[in-house]
Parts: structure tokens; C-alpha cells; sequence
């Protein structure tokens, strides 16, 4: 049963990189429903090299958020 309620919980978004200004990332995320949102986050929130383009994953639960790229 838990383990259905987290399933639940567990929300993935896919993303592109749109910009880089500085140390500032602006993105795009595509949500599960297929509505994209655009937001600006910090470039060391990336654990890997980023440029214009590049695709990740954003996971979120009830305890994490955990950015995947795609290389």
C-alpha cells in the first residue's frame, strides 16, 4: 500500500535548457500532461555540464528532487 501512495506522490518533468546567463539557467519543463512551464534556476543545481539544448528529467517526491541528464 505504501508503495502505491508513492507512486502516487512521484512526479517526473522533462526539461530543456532555453538559456544560460551567468550562473543563471532558464528552462523549459514539459509536464506529464503535456503543459510546459518555464522557469529560471541556478546552474549548480546541474550535476553534470549544461548548454543550450540539453535535456534532463526533474524527479520529485515527498523527500527529494533529483535533476537527471541526459547525455
Amino acid at each position: 500500500m505504501v508503495q502505491i501512495i508513492m507512486l502516487i506522490l512521484t512526479s517526473t518533468m522533462a526539461g530543456t535548457v532555453d538559456q544560460i546567463d551567468g550562473n543563471k539557467v532558464s528552462i523549459e519543463l514539459t509536464a506529464k500532461d503535456g503543459h510546459t512551464h518555464q522557469d529560471v534556476i541556478p546552474k549548480w543545481m546541474f550535476p553534470c555540464a549544461i548548454e543550450e539544448g540539453s535535456r534532463f528529467f526533474i524527479e520529485s517526491n515527498k523527500t527529494n528532487t533529483v535533476i537527471r541528464c541526459l547525455e
